[in-house]
């Protein structure tokens, strides 16, 4: 449940940076940078390692992350 906690949170951020969110047919989340890129999404990632891939890739679109502590 935490991973799915923390893959909402990562919408939210996302949303708050100008980014549109939504969901297709088949449950994933599609994200849309304000610079054009997309990014597809689980809706139920399965372990730590695909919270790193989304940010990563999240990232890549332009994302501002900032970790806990920093």
């Amino acid at each position: 449940m935490a991973l799915i906690k923390e893959l909402k949170a990562l919408l939210s951020l996302a949303e708050d940076q100008g980014w549109r969110v939504s969901r297709t047919n088949n449950g994933h989340y599609k994200l849309i940078a304000p610079n054009g890129k997309i990014v597809f999404t689980s809706s139920t990632p399965s372990d730590n390692r695909a919270i790193k891939n989304i940010e990563r890739d999240l990232r890549s679109g332009g994302l501002i992350i900032k970790k806990k502590g920093k």
